[in-house]
């Protein structure tokens, strides 16, 4: 079988996590050839760990109006491969339906996976008018990655030919852990403190402002520290780095991106996830995969992965509502957690599971 996947960009996001992953299980199947086309950027771009079988192209089509002009090459590329399935992520539909005029001629099997929930997945009116149309012609199979991205997809366009996989993730190899990894920050603070991580880009979906007037408020009463994943762009991120500054405590530390969040998540006593809306956060998956409790938003698919026997849900969005959650957390048996969270991981959000209902939909 002959699989293109299309993404538009590899990057530090939850999708493009994912799909780098999901090639990596995917070529393991027999009788697989796998293409990996990323529609912008070009071979100078800092690609994610991929296995050498996947056929790696970059497109560099600009983005904006003039794409337009490359979509005819788009379309000569995808037919040159003969592929007897594509499958496209995020924005990348919105090329793929216009290059291929909405599949109605080619006819290619092609699957489209929301990363999100409906009515924030197309970001755009245009993201939503080339889904729509998809839809209505019939000529995508749409994949919700949890049984509430699905619901949202058939309320927003009324399509019943929908299925549901789960996300899944690769699970660690513990021995490339580091194990005392954030040793020096415990000593900073005394070994008593409790660390918090929270791993994101700063934006407004991720809700850090409220989640950071939170934690300071939480210090106050609790020896903690929380350490912040992530960078960010935009009106948000400006706005979250005057509240930061604001603050001005050596509590809330900013480290910005890292490519080895496991080694924080292994270390730290909780994973902190605020959101306003999600999918099925990747940085979740990985926090359960090594037994970091998680203190999560129940938005999107979140209450499909931990239950409230595995993590601490925060009731609503605001400061105060954060701050309940984080005294909750003074109070549970996180080693029990710890041990629940991995076994829940083991039995549901493995990537190679994950994958093989994938084939399964391909070959179907």
């Amino acid at each position: 079988m002959r699989i293109v996947e299309i993404i538009p960009t590899i990057r530090d996001g939850g999708a493009e996590t994912f799909v780098i992953d999901f090639c990596n299980n995917l070529i393991a199947f027999d009788e697989v050839q796998l293409y990996l086309i990323v529609l912008h950027g070009d071979r100078k771009t800092v690609t994610p760990s991929l296995d050498s079988r996947v056929h790696l192209c970059f497109l560099n089509i600009p983005f904006g109006i003039q794409s337009l002009m490359h979509l005819p090459k788009l379309r000569k590329h995808i037919l040159s491969l003969g592929p007897d399935v594509i499958h496209t992520h995020v924005a990348s539909i919105n090329y793929v339906a216009l290059a291929l005029c909405y599949n109605v001629k080619a006819q290619l099997k092609w699957f489209h996976t929301l990363h999100n929930m409906a009515e924030k997945e197309y970001a755009s009116y245009f993201g939503y008018i080339q889904r729509s149309i998809c839809s209505y012609l019939d000529t995508v199979h749409f994949i919700g990655i949890s049984e509430n991205c699905s619901e949202s997809f058939y309320l927003l366009y009324k399509k019943t030919t929908l299925t549901t996989i789960v996300n899944g993730k690769t699970p660690p190899n513990l021995d490339n852990i580091s194990k005392h990894y954030l040793t020096e920050i415990r000593k900073r603070y005394n070994d008593e403190c409790i660390l918090y991580v929270h791993i994101g880009r700063i934006c407004e979906q991720k809700n850090q402002i409220e989640m950071i007037k939170a934690f300071e408020r939480f210090t106050k009463s609790a020896n903690s520290v929380l350490l912040i994943l992530g960078k960010g762009e935009g009106i948000y991120y400006e706005q979250f780095m005057s509240a930061y500054t604001e603050l001005a405590t050596d509590r809330i530390r900013l480290v910005g991106y890292v490519n080895n969040p496991l080694d924080y998540l292994y270390n730290a006593d909780y994973f902190l996830l605020p959101s306003i809306y999600e999918g099925v956060p990747i940085s979740l998956l990985e926090a359960i995969s090594v037994g970091t409790c998680p203190i999560v938003t129940n938005v999107g698919g979140v209450g499909e992965i931990v239950s409230s026997s595995e993590a601490i849900f925060s009731k609503g969005f605001d400061e105060l509502s954060i701050y309940q959650a984080l005294r909750e957390s003074l109070t549970i048996d996180r080693e029990k957690v710890s041990k629940r969270l991995i076994e829940t991981f083991k039995k549901n959000h493995e990537m190679k599971d994950c994958s093989r209902e994938y084939f399964k939909t391909f070959l179907n």
